[in-house]
């Protein structure tokens, strides 16, 4: 288990991936599913680089190593129990943990104001995000803006640099201070480096203030210790690194500041099977600076020793330089070289570090890692060809296994339910209530994402769809599961979270589960039976669509293209976080603003897309529709998928399916997003167009807020026309 996505951890990722042992799976956990390398962070602020250059994507990296990747906040870490505590979801166990989560800024909780003005080195995503809204929003570029970077360590200086040349170039000039609380600047540097990086900050006119510290900030003012006070536009708080708040929650020695305590093989002193790695930790005999190097250096010696401990062979140590090439740039494309006492300043030395960081950077594009790692990580057991597994009743998973996994789950109560998970009878029993109608439905499908918890909450929703696009409730529901060969812990585990994420959802929906089963296979796939109740003059059909009705689709499409993408490792890492986020809203909500409206004709949009489940509709009703393209809405990165020529294996029979309903050709690329199978898709609803307006607002208020009117409905029977006209 990988927490944290530093710079440590995508070594490891990929180091295992291309030289562990084969019967190990590594999960990393994340609040980000995209890193920074902080290295040429100073670059992007002067703009040299593009935010999206400094990125490393780590959802392409786990998919390319075999890895589970998720996308969540961790809370905390229970070495005894060995659980990892996840924001929103159960905890999950390990066998070996790593952390590698970086530091916050220095400062930030302990003086006034700090929070509130001043703009923070960390997280990076946020400093240029920021950034950018600063830019976008100063009053006027007539006068030069007042900056104010706190923290006159390497950081600090090279952000002066950059933030100088970055608004120079935007205001004509900028008008930076530096502040520092030593009295010389970076006292562990040799005169010659100082004297150089001295030099160049008089060049620029960055103006310095040393044996001073920041006391209190509000709007707009930095008081000092010194009484002095400076009025800013900007301030960038750089004082650098503190211990981050999870290092408290992990029950792990730290030191007296809340870094976590590592031997020099990078292991906790009393945890064998929790390594630590970067800004987070304290390295046993040394006081190392919290610079990114460190996190670069010991990512391969990190990576060894996991691999050298599962294996159950000795661990090296981790010997820091006392001494490495620092570069800093200026931010007018040049650079200071320090080492060994020596400083200097150069063009050159800027084109040596451009190049040094943009070689490390391509190690973890996806476009540089090729398809497949050398020895893709997989599941003790996976895909063993040597091993025979039984098929057929045998090929089901034990019985401990069940028991173990479901033994913990609160089942939603259900008064009708006679006999359901609590008994051990060969069926479930259910009362229907008078008056009511049984709607059923079925769904299941291979696992599209590797994170069993994500998978059982989007197939619960997935499933449920069936049901709340006929107008009825969701009441019951039984599960299917296929788990991957491995051993019975890891299948518990597996079963555990996929039950617990399913259930959630069950809850939220007020479904009781009443059964279900599960079988060995070589991936992981897994279903929903869904039982609802309806009222017979509440059910809703695909017929029934009136010609001048207008369509109405309550989520954006383009999952199925991304998923794609994903695995061809050409999607973004925030696409995916969309998509899955899209999948996770329920349909429940749009039903019912659909029923309280009387709306009666509807579906909802999966496997066969747009145009296949539009189809449907439009035979059932005998008339047609005209679509405006320039109304549907898009997941983002769907339409750079889809002109990247991209598609579902699934697309093309969508086309074909509806070759003879006299559709318009289109030629533009992103008109095939209407034969793209969505997973956990919208409703679609033909919608009287007296209240279709009413109705798209009531939809945005509950929440399907990518709502959109996407045409209208037609007289000439079968007809499909598309169109990029108002």
């Amino acid at each position: 288990m990988l927490v944290g996505g530093g710079h440590s951890h995508v070594q490891v990722m990929k180091m295992f991936a291309m030289k562990g042992p084969i019967d190990v799976k590594v999960t990393m956990i994340a609040d980000s599913s995209t890193a920074f390398y902080s290295g040429m962070l100073p670059g992007c602020v002067a703009g040299l680089y593009e935010p999206s250059e400094i990125q490393m994507e780590l959802r392409p990296l786990a998919e390319w190593a075999g890895a589970r990747f998720i996308h969540a906040q961790v809370t905390g870490i229970d070495p005894d129990q060995k659980k990892v505590f996840v924001d929103g979801r159960p905890p999950i166990s390990y066998d070996v943990v790593s952390i590698n989560v970086g530091s916050t800024t220095r400062g930030t909780e302990d003086i006034p104001g700090v929070k509130e003005y001043a703009l923070t080195t960390r997280p990076i995503n946020r400093l240029l995000d920021k950034l950018q809204d600063f830019e976008r929003n100063h009053p006027v570029w007539k006068k030069p803006p007042r900056i104010i970077v706190a923290g006159a360590g390497p950081a600090g200086i090279e952000l002066s640099f950059g933030l100088f040349h970055r608004f120079s170039k935007k205001a004509g000039s900028a008008e930076v201070t530096l502040i520092d609380s030593y009295k010389d600047l970076l006292p562990k540097s040799s005169k010659m480096v100082r004297r150089v990086i001295v030099s160049t900050l008089k060049e620029k006119g960055i103006r310095m203030i040393s044996d001073t510290r920041a006391e209190r900030v509000e709007q707009g003012r930095v008081h000092l210790s010194s009484k002095e006070a400076i009025d800013f536009d900007l301030l960038i708080w750089a004082t650098g690194g503190a211990a981050p708040g999870l290092t408290e929650q992990t029950g792990l020695k730290t030191d007296e500041e809340g870094f976590l305590k590592v031997k020099t093989n990078l292991q906790t002193p009393d945890y064998p099977d929790v390594f630590a790695a970067g800004d987070c930790i304290h390295l046993e005999g040394h006081d190392l600076p919290k610079a990114g190097v460190y996190a670069v250096r010991q990512g391969p010696v990190l990576a060894r020793n996991l691999i050298n401990y599962v294996m159950g062979r000795p661990l090296e140590a981790y010997d820091p330089q006392p001494d490495f090439l620092a570069l800093l740039m200026t931010g007018d494309g040049e650079a200071i070289a320090s080492r060994n006492g020596v400083g200097l300043k150069g063009k050159w030395l800027w084109r040596l570090k451009d190049r040094i960081d943009r070689k490390w950077m391509a190690r973890f594009d996806p476009d540089q890692l090729g398809m497949d790692p050398q020895s893709p990580l997989r599941l003790p057991g996976e895909r063993l060809e040597e091993e025979m597994r039984c098929s057929g009743c045998a090929a089901k998973v034990g019985a401990s296994v069940l028991e173990d996994s479901l033994c913990s789950l609160e089942v939603t109560p259900n008064k009708r339910v006679k006999i359901g998970l609590d008994f051990a009878d060969d069926a479930a029993v259910t009362e229907i209530p008078a008056g009511k109608l049984v709607v059923q439905t079925v769904d299941y499908f291979r696992a599209f994402i590797d994170d069993p918890y994500i998978l059982g909450r989007v197939i619960t929703i997935h499933s449920a769809s069936d049901i709340f696009a006929m107008g009825a409730q969701p009441d019951t529901a039984m599960v299917i599961a296929t788990l991957p060969f491995t051993t019975p812990q890891r299948q518990g585990r597996e079963l555990g979270q996929l039950m617990a994420g399913i259930n959630f959802e069950a809850h939220k929906m007020n479904v009781t589960i009443i059964g279900g089963h599960t079988s060995e296979g070589a991936e992981m796939s897994v279903g929903l039976v869904v039982n609802g109740l309806v009222d017979e003059s509440r059910l809703a059909r695909k017929g029934g669509l009136e010609p001048g009705d207008l369509l109405v689709l309550t989520k954006p499409l383009g999952s199925a293209v991304l998923m794609a993408a994903n695995m061809r490792l050409k999607a973004k890492g925030e696409w995916i976080d969309e998509a899955i986020e899209n999948m996770l809203i329920s349909n429940g909500p749009a039903a019912d603003v659909f029923s309280r409206n009387n709306v009666r004709s509807m579906t909802d949009i999966t496997g066969f897309g747009l145009a296949g489940h539009l189809a449907e509709m439009l035979k059932a009703s005998e008339v047609g529709a005209k679509i405006n393209l320039n109304n549907l809405q898009f997941l983002n990165g769907a339409a750079e998928c889809l002109e990247a020529g991209i598609q579902s294996s699934l697309a093309p029979d969508n086309r074909k399916r509806v070759r003879n309903l006299g559709l318009t050709d289109y030629s533009d690329l992103t008109a095939n997003i209407i034969f793209d199978p969505q997973t956990s898709g919208g409703l679609l609803a033909g919608v009287n167009p007296n209240v279709a307006r009413k109705v798209v607002e009531e939809l945005k208020e509950a929440g399907c807020e990518r709502t959109t009117i996407i045409g209208q409905v037609t007289e000439k029977a079968g007809e499909l026309i598309l169109t990029r006209k108002p």
